[in-house]
């Protein structure tokens, strides 16, 4: 309820144990509340992986299904390998045939699209290093007026001074 922004890092960790710790149901509040403008792979992964972990694997196949009828020139990768084959083994528990059927042709061709990260696990992802890249905030038209800029800030330290 504060102001204060949640670093997504540290929701993801939040969601990741939730899930982890056998409150998928919390996971999936959290998902449905946060405001984000895009879907990326590590939000995906724990959506889908909540889903299944409920038993709503209609949803979970649903998901998968609109992600690869989405009309984008640029297919992305959408979901980790290690998620992918828990929400497999979660499925074949249930025992739903017709179900079993339709998301292992939803994997298969999620494979022939290259939508599955296949070179690292989720746990590695939140756990990744962060790389800060520096901004140049200035273009180079506007150092020419820096010298300037910098000279009126110094009159009134100057002044302050004296």
């Amino acid at each position: 309820m504060s102001n204060n922004q949640v670093k997504l890092r540290g929701l993801y960790c939040f969601i990741a144990l939730a899930i982890r710790q056998n409150h998928p149901n919390i996971a999936l509040e959290i998902l449905q509340n946060m405001n984000l403008k895009s879907m990326n792979i590590i939000i995906q992964s724990l959506r889908l992986l909540a889903l299944a972990r409920i038993n709503r694997l209609n949803d979970v196949a649903e998901i998968i299904q609109f992600q690869l009828n989405k009309d984008k020139p640029n297919k992305h990768q959408i979901i980790f390998n290690d998620i992918i084959a828990e929400i497999q083994m979660i499925i074949e528990k249930s025992d739903k045939k017709e179900l079993i059927e339709k998301i292992n042709s939803l994997v298969k061709r999620l494979q022939e699209s290259n939508m599955i990260e296949t070179k690292r696990t989720l746990d590695d992802a939140i756990m990744s290093t962060i790389h800060f890249q520096r901004r140049k905030f200035r273009s180079q038209s506007t150092d020419e007026n820096d010298d300037d800029t910098s000279e009126q800030q110094q009159r009134p330290r100057q002044q302050w001074n004296r």
